[in-house]
């Protein structure tokens, strides 16, 4: 159930984001999937990515051959190559629960998203 909870607290991180537009200011972007044009719209300014590195994540990962930090680390170097420039600021921070927050780690310190700079932190 804890690894559930981490791996969704994760996950909604990543997508949901911190929006500070008006709705008269949305930026919307063009980019082409599967050779159509596809528009989209950026509603958040900003996207972090917290992730646990407890020792439970060690554990293996559902029915996976996978580790928890394994499956975290493969979700988001997928999420990564699928994200178009949204002119987003980004970054990348670890914890484990309970101990406080003097063992925050940062990986990426808040900056514009940079593609190939996040996949080099992911590896």
């Amino acid at each position: 159930m804890y690894l559930k909870s981490s791996m969704l607290t994760m996950v909604c991180l990543l997508i949901c984001g911190v929006s500070s537009l008006s709705a008269a200011g949305h930026e919307t972007i063009e980019h082409t999937w599967g050779g159509s044009p596809v528009y989209m719209t950026r509603v958040a300014d900003n996207f972090i990515i917290m992730y646990d590195r407890s020792e439970s994540m060690g554990d293996q990962f559902l029915d996976t051959a996978m580790t928890g930090l394994q499956a975290e680390r493969r979700i988001l170097r997928e999420k990564n190559a699928t994200l178009p420039d949204m002119n987003w600021m980004a970054g990348i921070y670890s914890f484990t629960p309970g101990v406080g927050t003097d063992n925050l780690t940062v990986y990426y310190p808040m900056q514009p998203y940079d593609k190939t700079k996040f996949h080099r932190v992911l590896d």
